[in-house]
């Protein structure tokens, strides 16, 4: 999954957008270390761009509706500043 290039630089402190989708995660074996491979992978493919590259991240695609989110396996966003975040907005 690929999200849009320019991510939302506002930030409204009235709105809370929430860390957990507060359901409990059940994945086999296999889809942890291919989901941590194919991040890895992706992390090389971009490293030193400005890419940010996530995986199982709650990832807010509609600004100020908290309720409308996703959790992608992986997903890449380029010309994003690839700093650490606990989710995606």
């Amino acid at each position: 999954m690929s999200l849009a290039s320019t991510p939302s630089t506002a930030d409204d402190a009235s709105v809370e957008y929430p860390e957990s989708d507060g359901k409990p995660m059940g994945e086999t074996d296999w889809h942890i270390e291919w989901t941590l491979r194919l991040r890895e992978l992706l992390k090389f493919r971009y490293q030193d761009q400005k890419v940010y590259v996530a995986s199982d991240l709650l990832v807010y695609h509609q600004e100020g509706v908290p309720r409308d989110f996703v959790v992608p396996d992986g997903f890449v966003v380029l010309d994003c500043d690839p700093r650490k975040r606990r989710t995606f907005k």
